[in-house]
């Protein structure tokens, strides 16, 4: 069994069968290495978390990975946030969520214009990002699906 597919429906695939399915094709053998050496690692030693206090992202953290993180898989913060009171009882909600997807937009949209600022400075490209950036602001200020933007 390879590891890391314990309980997927592919768990009862080997190596060997894996190995006798694409012996022929190009590269088979350096990419089958590759799989065993780092089958059940990451590509690197470090958590996510701390890969993002590494490139000054720390506070994007909570919200640009662990929340949708616990939203993607059965969690029970991704399924309580499906739920919806209705008199003495809760209700699953199965539609969509343009809140939760405002949300998730907007952290990508500020994210980009971090990552492009970032290569920017790195490569030394010159670009003037700020109308971006404010850009960016601009678009976000009316803030989210659901928020009042009333103080």
């Amino acid at each position: 069994m390879i590891p890391g597919l314990a309980n997927s429906p592919l768990a009862s695939i080997t190596r060997r069968d894996v190995r006798q399915t694409c012996a022929g094709e190009p590269g088979f053998k350096q990419g089958l290495h590759r799989l065993e050496r780092v089958a059940g690692r990451s590509w690197t030693e470090l958590r996510l978390d701390e890969l993002a206090r590494k490139v000054g992202l720390e506070k994007f953290y909570a919200s640009c990975a662990l929340w949708p993180t616990m939203q993607i898989h059965s969690t029970r913060a991704g399924l309580d946030a499906r739920l919806e009171p209705a008199g003495q009882d809760l209700l699953f909600t199965h539609g969509p969520q343009p809140d939760h997807a405002d949300y998730a937009l907007r952290y990508a949209h500020d994210l980009t214009v971090y990552l492009l600022n970032a290569l920017n400075d790195y490569f030394g490209w010159g670009f003037d990002i700020r109308t971006l950036a404010q850009d960016c602001a601009n678009c976000w200020s009316e803030g989210l699906a659901g928020e009042s933007t009333e103080n």
